[in-house]
């Protein structure tokens, strides 16, 4: 990585600024869903000290269920609570565990379609901030603009399958703040991923809360070498069956939501066009 050191260093310092023993990356369901756990591999991360990535079925057998299950059944859950406490205390031993769960606050379709943008989130949220009382917690949210994160959903959705008119016009700025009110001891760090490839790889260093130049150069050497995430490109900006006014809405949507979201104290926003290109690919 060719870079001018007191760039590179002062932008490291700033993604990996008010480090959290425990950095979960929660969504927006859809966007890099397995991008982490790819990268958790011989070669990149696997050494004895290293940073850490919760596994998906230690996730599976260990946190998913208490953080989903109702209020009334996750409070009698004695035995649930204990075995999160145990693999809590034996991560916590190894410092820094990155985990992703894109879905966490449920899917794509809840965004649109449902009377509240992923309504499963007060709760969801709530449960993992009492579950890490005594844990610091960074949530990283990857966000896109409405318009072309919607038009992403609808690219797949299974062929032949009718598109349901959306319900509501979402807010990031306003998930941002349902966060915050569910967990407000925990710092946020939003990524804009209008251009995903100019934030990937310090999305990476972030999450894996690293400085370190031989894991940034083998992240950097993994990402040239797979395809890189999606960033819709349509010549006419159109989906079938949705208004250009609403369209318009959606992309008025994005630019409010951005501006709010950059002026939300315990709130990082990392930009694009404020990551240094040596961290493109």
């Amino acid at each position: 990585m060719e870079a001018k050191p007191s760039l590179t260093m002062g932008f490291l310092s700033l993604v990996t600024a008010n480090r959290s023993m425990f950095n979960l990356h929660l969504g927006l369901p859809g966007i890099i869903p397995d991008l982490l756990h790819s990268v958790s591999q011989p070669g990149i991360l696997m050494s004895e000290g290293l940073p850490q990535v919760l596994s998906r079925q230690l996730w599976r057998e260990q946190f998913r269920g208490l953080i989903n299950a109702k209020r009334k059944e996750a409070m009698v859950d004695v035995s649930a609570w204990r075995k999160i406490e145990t693999a809590i205390a034996s991560l916590s031993v190894h410092g820094t565990v990155a985990a992703s769960q894109h879905s966490l606050l449920g899917g794509a379709e809840d965004c649109f379609w449902k009377q509240s943008v992923l309504p499963y989130t007060k709760n969801r949220i709530g449960r993992i901030s009492d579950i890490f009382t005594d844990v610091p917690v960074t949530f990283h949210l990857t966000i896109q603009g409405q318009f072309d994160y919607l038009y992403e959903v609808v690219s797949r959705m299974p062929e032949g399958k009718g598109f349901p008119e959306p319900r509501i016009t979402p807010s990031w700025a306003q998930l941002v703040r349902r966060i915050r009110t569910a967990a407000p001891r925990s710092r946020i760090v939003v990524w804009d991923f209008e251009h995903p490839e100019k934030v990937t790889l310090a999305f990476l260093i972030s999450l894996l809360d690293t400085t370190d130049d031989k894991i940034i150069d083998a992240l950097e050497k993994y990402l040239l070498n797979i395809p890189q995430p999606s960033k819709t490109l349509l010549s006419n900006h159109k989906i079938t069956g949705i208004s250009q006014s609403w369209i318009d809405k959606l992309d008025f949507q994005y630019e409010r939501d951005l501006a709010e979201i950059s002026c939300m104290e315990n709130v990082s926003l990392i930009l694009p066009e404020n990551v240094p290109e040596e961290f493109h690919r």
